[in-house]
């Protein structure tokens, strides 16, 4: 245990501040901040808590209820993060993983999240600065907590970083705020837990899980607020590397693999082979008409994959399956739905109308009449024609009828567009107009 200091804002700046709570400028020094106020009540940061502690803290947590809308297509249809989860992204350095989590983070509305924790563990001063601006020039600053402790810190601040971050978000949780959590670096918090496992006189056994001791304090709670973790890590293909990456996926919610592959043959952006996920369940919390599409996308990307393994196998054995079934058309539409994930404009945010609108098209087979060049032309069109569309939700109304964008974003998470009998009719309407145009 050691005192900890809680930072409080008093300006709509990005916080930047040591693992130990005390203000720092962007080259890591120490400063005398104006912006940054501190309590006068030191909180203690305990490592390890009691056992007894720890038993109380699980009896208030509830079960996962709410969606976090990150405005990014691959992450709401097939890996949708809720308030309260712990997700993980593992690849090899330079696969953007930091550039897309900025973007997600400042996706992250207002009445979603309240407050943002970015931990950058043994990072670069220069990938530091590009947080802090991508913050200040977002919609996130009054809200925003950097905790760094640079690759020039000694490995105890280092070590320490996560569970600074965890305890300034679970001071904050439970005034019942939503509080998302970046941890970045989870490779290099590894390398600082075995000089403090050496430190400490101790071996550092293959089935240990350093990161389970903070990471088990994220949650929601009941009648309070909720506390998001994503993690961030590199993988090298050491042992080290392994053993962390297997044991986050051990204690994560959602585990989420970017592979350089699919970013040097395809240029996939984010590099995540979306074809191999099968058929993958959806999440509890995600939104149902969301939902309902996405199972009958995977159905499709199921079949595609299969197709795609089968093909592989029988030129393993000399047979081209492709020329002698003429399946350029099925290879065609897989690329189409990559394309649809992990092509699309990052600087843009999708939100949830635009989202199920464009979902029902592509489950619907849309894309196989659509060349992959012209693929964002042709759902950007169909929105705007959503837009344009109006139609009565009940015959005889006498107000003014709505658009169908509109009536498909005022759906509850808990309903779909099948739900409606009138809503299915009209989008099937949409689709077939624009197959016309």
């Amino acid at each position: 245990k050691f005192p900890f200091k809680i930072p409080e804002s008093i300006s709509n700046e990005v916080r930047l501040i040591n693992p130990l709570g005390y203000p720092i400028d962007l080259e890591g020094n120490p400063k005398e901040d104006r912006i940054v106020r501190f309590q006068t009540d030191e909180r203690t940061l305990d490592v390890f808590p009691h056992e007894s502690e720890t038993s109380a803290f699980v009896k208030t947590r509830d079960r996962i209820k709410n969606q976090l809308y990150t405005g990014i297509r691959i992450f709401d249809i097939l890996y949708p993060m809720g308030a309260g989860e712990r997700v993980s992204w593992s690849g090899e350095h330079g696969l953007k993983k930091r550039h897309l989590a900025k973007i997600l983070v400042n996706n992250l509305s207002e009445n979603q999240i309240d407050q943002i924790i970015w931990v950058s563990i043994g990072q670069t001063l220069a990938s530091v600065k590009g947080v802090v601006k991508s913050f200040e020039a977002s919609k996130v600053p009054g809200r925003a907590t950097i905790i760094s402790a640079a690759h020039t810190e000694p490995w105890g601040l280092q070590w320490v970083a996560p569970y600074a971050g965890v305890t300034l978000g679970e001071h904050l949780m439970k005034q019942g705020k939503n509080v998302f959590i970046v941890l970045e670096g989870m490779s290099e918090y590894g390398a600082a837990h075995l000089q403090y496992s050496t430190a400490q006189g101790s071996r550092l056994s293959s089935h240990s899980q350093p990161h389970a001791v903070f990471l088990e304090r994220f949650a929601n709670l009941k009648d309070s607020g909720s506390m998001s973790a994503l993690c961030i890590f590199d993988t090298d293909n050491t042992m080290q590397s392994d053993r962390m990456r297997d044991s986050i996926y051990g204690t994560v919610d959602t585990s989420v693999e970017f592979d350089r592959k699919p970013f040097l043959q395809r240029r996939l952006n984010p590099s995540i082979d979306c074809m191999s996920m099968g058929k993958c369940s959806v999440k509890p919390f995600q939104h149902k008409a969301i939902a309902e599409l996405t199972i009958k996308l995977k159905d499709i990307m199921y079949e595609l994959a299969q197709l795609k393994d089968n093909i592989s196998k029988a030129s393993q054995i000399g047979i081209n399956l492709e020329h002698e079934m003429d399946l350029s058309i099925d290879l065609a539409h897989q690329q189409k739905i990559e394309a649809f994930f992990c092509k699309s404009d990052l600087d843009k945010k999708y939100e949830v109308a635009e989202q199920i609108i464009q979902l029902y098209a592509v489950s619907n087979k849309a894309l196989e009449n659509v060349t992959e060049s012209n693929i964002e032309a042709y759902l950007d069109k169909l929105v705007e024609k959503s837009k344009n569309k109006r139609f009565n939700e009940h015959s005889g109304d006498s107000v003014e009828p709505k658009s169908l964008y509109e009536v498909v974003g005022n759906l509850k998470p808990n309903e779909t567009v099948s739900d409606y009998m009138k809503l299915s009719s009209e989008m099937k309407d949409l689709l077939a107009s624009s197959f016309e145009d």
